[in-house]
């Protein structure tokens, strides 16, 4: 049987986790229960707060025994001021720690290297007293209580008071996270398919992690975002910061972030060049050793 027969063969079983009628009951319950429009420009008063975003990136090339790896962070305001800036070049095994064991996982160690260098920036960014607001790539819930990995990341043993503040936000562009609206799908997937104008979901704060959560769409017909604070905060206040956001948007999405994911990305290219510097081209590779 082929793979085109099987999925024909099992394409209802496979399409029960957006199953149409659950998936119609959820959106209406969104439309009347959870869905927020934002308010008009003149109602509010924050277009005239100033940003910044943090991002991190990483890259890495495998040679017999060890890795080249570059992890690079940056805080950045609209105007392209760097607030703060991070990054590492080495070779190592890129060993990390699980249970006790020690496992070899480049591509979590990196991970957990750059969320090191974030939470660093946000300290020193609000620090630097020069930007009103802080938006961080990448979902906090997801950071703090992967318990899959929680030997490796440790970002969930930094000082919360750094990021408990009404101020300092992460947004990311996806999520896993159900704890919301209960369907088989992830809360975003039905605030995506339940709304198309702009606004946001009531607040959900979650209790044991003490984060709160909101799914936004800053800019209409394009994608929601999950917003997330690390403290309990009001639906006023919510409101208040997301405007802030949404006046920095371009289509749909944070200027900062964008701006902060351009100036740390790390390419093959950047790689090979380090390589070069380094004298690295002699040494085996992963690649060289399929070619044998």
């Amino acid at each position: 049987m082929s793979v085109y027969d099987h999925a024909i063969n099992k394409r209802e079983e496979i399409l029960k986790l957006i199953d149409k009628d659950t998936t119609e009951k959820i959106k209406r319950k969104v439309r009347d229960d959870w869905w927020n429009e934002f308010k008009e420009k003149n109602e509010f008063k924050g277009d005239d707060r100033l940003l910044a975003g943090i991002d991190s990136s990483w890259n890495l090339k495998p040679y017999h025994g060890f890795y080249l790896y570059i992890v690079d962070a940056i805080s950045i305001m609209s105007d392209e001021t760097i607030l703060g800036k991070k990054d590492d070049i080495n070779i190592e095994s890129l060993a990390v720690e699980e249970s006790g064991k020690i496992i070899y996982n480049p591509a979590i160690a990196l991970e957990s290297k750059g969320m090191e260098f974030e939470h660093e920036l946000i300290k020193g960014s609000k620090e630097s007293n020069k930007c009103d607001i802080i938006l961080v790539d990448g979902s906090l819930q997801a950071r703090m209580y992967d318990y899959r990995r929680k030997a490796m990341i440790e970002f969930y043993t930094y000082d919360r008071s750094v990021f408990r503040r009404d101020d300092i936000i992460f947004i990311s562009k996806r999520s896993d996270s159900r704890n919301i609206l209960n369907g088989n799908a992830a809360d975003i997937y039905y605030f995506d398919h339940a709304t198309t104008k702009s606004g946001y979901s009531s607040p959900y704060y979650d209790k044991k992690k003490d984060i709160t959560i909101v799914y936004a769409r800053f800019t209409d017909y394009t994608p929601c975002l999950k917003v997330e604070f690390g403290m309990n905060i009001d639906k006023d206040l919510i409101e208040d910061r997301l405007l802030s956001i949404k006046e920095e948007c371009i289509n749909g999405y944070p200027y900062v972030l964008y701006l902060a994911h351009e100036r740390c990305k790390i390419s093959n290219d950047d790689i090979r060049t380090i390589e070069s510097i380094l004298g690295l081209e002699i040494e085996i590779g992963g690649r060289e050793v399929l070619e044998y």
